[in-house]
């Protein structure tokens, strides 16, 4: 700062280049959150689908058993 206050501009961008550097790691919670609930959305999507297949393999095995006794009742008459 005592370089840029005197207008030494050699000296300040000498200071610039010799500075150490340093990395920070930060997390994001705007997209932390973001992807969360992405994540919950899409196992809420996932379950309901299982739900609704499930459904309908139940309403698939009801049929097939009803087909199976009416071809049972024709043999028989």
């Amino acid at each position: 700062m005592a370089a840029l206050s005197r207008a030494d501009k050699t000296e300040a961008n000498r200071l610039w280049q010799t500075c150490p550097r340093h990395k920070y790691l930060a997390y994001d919670f705007e997209y932390t959150l973001g992807v969360n609930c992405a994540i919950m959305l899409s196992g809420l999507f996932f379950q309901k689908c299982v739900l609704h297949y499930n459904n309908i393999m139940k309403v698939d095995i009801f049929i097939m058993g009803c087909e199976q006794d009416l071809e049972f009742e024709e043999e028989k008459n």
